[in-house]
């Protein structure tokens, strides 16, 4: 929440978000975004990777379709990242290097996780 909690170039959800931080505004109350955000640190809770394999399509645009696209996109961007051709990437992408092997492991485990109610 805090990379979009009063963030202008986000403007849709404010005021939601705005009823969120500070339900009950009141004279006594500081609603503010200076007062809020910091309250929004941490406030958005990760999922866990237990029955992912329900949740397709997968990354923050719903552009991958199963795990082993989203590890070779992975794959691909950390390439990028180590040859310094990926604009703003992210500096722990150089740590991580895939290979198909992994790849094929990795979603094999991530596959595991699937829950069974039948």
């Amino acid at each position: 929440m805090w990379n979009v909690f009063a963030n202008p170039d986000i403007p849709n959800p404010q005021s939601a978000l705005l009823d969120i931080l500070c339900p009950t505004p009141s004279a006594t109350t500081d609603c503010s975004p200076a007062t809020l955000l910091p309250q929004t640190i941490g406030l958005f809770k990760t999922p866990g990777l237990r029955d992912l394999d329900d949740s397709a399509p997968y990354l923050h645009n719903g552009s991958l379709n199963n795990f082993q696209a989203v590890l070779a996109q992975y794959q691909k961007v950390s390439a990028l990242q180590r040859a310094q051709a990926l604009r703003n990437g992210d500096t722990r992408l150089t740590g991580m290097n895939l290979s198909t092997v992994d790849i094929a492991a990795l979603s094999a485990f991530l596959h595991s996780l699937a829950e069974d109610y039948q």
